[in-house]
């Protein structure tokens, strides 16, 4: 998108940089309308309107008279959009909540106005979590979704790969500024979502993260989203922040059961005793998503075009080597994922990786006491 004017965005960069001028300030200020003020326009009004707004006070007042005069010293890091909350490209969705009236976006705006799945979970989840993460992210993808998460280790990363091995969009909400990367290890993660979907934050360029911005992050995240889906979480922790957050915002909930002897799914087992949607299968929430026109009813939007497509079909002629090497394991019968590694003669990371999307093609099942076979009729 084209950047805003050169005052406009001058505006913008003073309004963030004014402190003690936080968000519900900003929006007060720029008013409740459809259209509100733009950025320019809130500084152009002066003492008179900003007085108006009530809890303003006098250091706030001076806050803002001293930002609209002051050097600017924050610059838009390269690649990087300001959106303000009355931008045509700001997301509908969220603008309907708490949101922060100054985002940076980096990459594909519009990924931010398709359909939007949350998928949201523990950092220290088990590797079923990890799979299911994955395999949904695959699913909403390939169902026409924008996958959206927090980058974190564990759940969120396995989401935003499963967006991403679908070649499918995913969008990632920082809990830090434009030109850091958090957390460590995820550099090239952050670069292929960045060609392909959308970097998002509230934070100023370059500040570091600290506890305090993950429950803006979390709001952020529910807020791009018409629904969350919670896959393992902690009685306390960020994924139920989110969750809480989404309730607030009057988003659909929903959860993927865990063993109650498992303190990581104990969080997502209370969301669901308390109400939220179970996610039985990949098929079933996709299904539900579809009937809440929150997902296209049809998968021609995703990635495998056709009325009723059958992924597993649809990409048939698309596969790795070492999903080649499973399959053709798999034809002599049952395995355990430790023999089918020895047999494929794969390592165990493009194993569980070449597992979890044969899974979502429905090619490969897993059965009790942990041994995979090829789904019946294929």
């Amino acid at each position: 998108m084209r950047r805003a004017a050169d005052r406009e965005m001058e505006a913008r960069l003073r309004l963030l940089q004014a402190r003690s001028i936080g968000p519900a300030f900003l929006k007060a200020l720029a008013g409740k309308e459809e259209t509100g003020m733009s950025a320019a326009e809130v500084l152009d009004a002066g003492p008179r309107h900003w007085k108006s707004v009530q809890g303003m006070g006098r250091v706030r007042v001076a806050a803002l008279e001293k930002a609209r005069r002051a050097e600017i010293t924050i610059r838009p890091p390269d690649g990087w959009d300001l959106l303000w909350l009355y931008d045509q490209a700001y997301p509908q969705l969220l603008r309907e909540t708490a949101a922060p009236p100054l985002l940076w976006v980096f990459g594909r705006v519009d990924a931010l106005t398709m359909p939007s799945i949350a998928i949201v979970g523990t950092r220290r989840c088990s590797d079923y979590g990890r799979r299911m993460a994955h395999r949904l992210g695959l699913a909403i993808a390939d169902a026409g979704g924008s996958v959206v998460s927090g980058l974190a280790y564990g759940i969120d990363a396995a989401a935003h790969r499963g967006a991403l091995d679908a070649q499918g969009t995913t969008v990632a909400v920082l809990g830090c500024g434009p030109g850091q990367v958090y957390p460590p290890g995820h550099e090239a993660l952050q670069e292929h979502i960045a060609r392909t979907g959308a970097l998002v934050s509230e934070f100023l360029p370059g500040e570091a993260p600290c506890r305090g911005h993950f429950p803006r992050r979390n709001r952020v995240i529910s807020g791009l989203s018409a629904a969350t889906v919670v896959v393992e979480a902690f009685e306390k922790g960020g994924a139920l922040i989110t969750a809480a957050t989404a309730t607030e915002q009057n988003r659909d909930i929903f959860a993927v059961p865990g063993r109650a002897d498992q303190a990581a799914a104990r969080g997502s087992n209370m969301l669901i005793a308390d109400g939220g949607g179970i996610v039985v299968s990949t098929e079933d929430l996709i299904r539900q998503l579809r009937e809440g026109r929150v997902l296209p009813e049809s998968s021609a939007s995703g990635r495998n075009a056709g009325e009723g497509a059958d992924p597993g079909v649809a990409r048939q002629s698309n596969r790795t080597e070492a999903e080649k090497r499973i399959l053709g394991v798999l034809k002599d019968g049952e395995e355990t994922g430790e023999a089918l590694a020895i047999k494929a003669r794969i390592l165990p990371r493009e194993l569980w990786l070449a597992l979890m999307r044969l899974e979502s093609d429905q090619l490969v099942v897993l059965l009790p006491g942990g041994r995979y076979a090829l789904r019946q009729g294929r």
